[in-house]
């Protein structure tokens, strides 16, 4: 017996509603009291009150919008402005993971075995040290990903393969699994290293299964890359200045609460 073919469905785009969302209505209702006691406190960095409003903005048609229409039927298609930010909003931040996702899978990385490396860090560094101080973040960053590669450049070494190159692409993410603060770092390193053999192709060579002996090699050469680096900037001084108190307190509170999981 036979069965007539049907066409799929056509697809209809539906705007999102962000003032539905549980966010939006939090942030909504509460960022005046947010506002008020941040204030009282000594105030928050002008970055933060703009990523409330460019939020509550989003989404919303009555704050402006695209107009898409066909010529053939004269269909129109209203489809909001997006605040674009990087931290709050949830839709912005999907579409750039996304997208940034594709991109290294498609242009960056090879079609070789990679491992993921994650470095966790004592709730001190967690603090203004990271949480504020880019700068520091990024040099932490490079402490690990130095100690990596030269990791696998040694296990390259034992191999007989001096010409090793190897790559990495890294992650930093803010926040742990109760939306606390959280700096750590989440490192997608190639398993193993290219290498020229003997008729000049560029070849990549697995590195082993790293050990305990292995983690703990490579746990013990950060730690003292970072410690020198904080050395360096006379962060491990008792009386160190705290710059985020410094600067903002009422910000320095929330990364402090955040980080125990605790009303600031």
């Amino acid at each position: 017996m036979a069965f007539p073919l049907r066409s799929p469905p056509a697809l209809v785009y539906r705007p999102r509603d962000p003032s539905a969302t549980v966010l939006y209505t939090l942030v909504a209702e509460q960022r005046a009291t947010f506002a008020s006691a941040a204030t009282e406190a000594g105030g928050v960095p002008s970055f933060v009150d703009e990523s409330f409003e460019r939020f509550l903005r989003c989404g919303v048609l009555a704050h402006g919008f695209a107009r898409f229409g066909c010529v053939s039927c004269g269909h129109d298609h209203l489809v909001p402005l997006s605040c674009k930010t990087r931290g709050l909003c949830p839709s912005c931040g999907g579409r750039r993971m996304a997208a940034l996702t594709r991109h290294i899978m498609d242009h960056e990385l090879p079609h070789v075995p990679a491992r993921q490396w994650v470095l966790s860090l004592p709730y001190p560094l967690r603090y203004y040290r990271l949480a504020y101080d880019q700068s520091l973040c990024t040099a932490v960053h490079r402490a690990l990903a130095y100690a990596l590669r030269q990791h696998l450049r040694r296990l390259a070494r034992a191999c007989g393969h001096r010409d090793a190159q190897t790559g990495s692409v890294t992650f930093v993410q803010r926040y742990g699994g109760g939306l606390n603060l959280n700096v750590h770092f989440h490192l997608l390193s190639l398993d193993g290293w290219f290498h020229r053999a003997s008729d000049g192709q560029l070849t990549f060579e697995r590195a082993a299964t790293p050990r305990q002996s292995d983690v703990e090699g490579l746990l013990v050469a950060v730690h003292a890359r970072v410690m020198r680096l904080l050395e360096q900037r006379g962060l491990l001084e008792p009386d160190a200045p705290d710059a985020l108190a410094e600067d903002t307190s009422a910000l320095a509170a929330c990364y402090e609460g955040a980080i125990l999981q605790r009303v600031a």
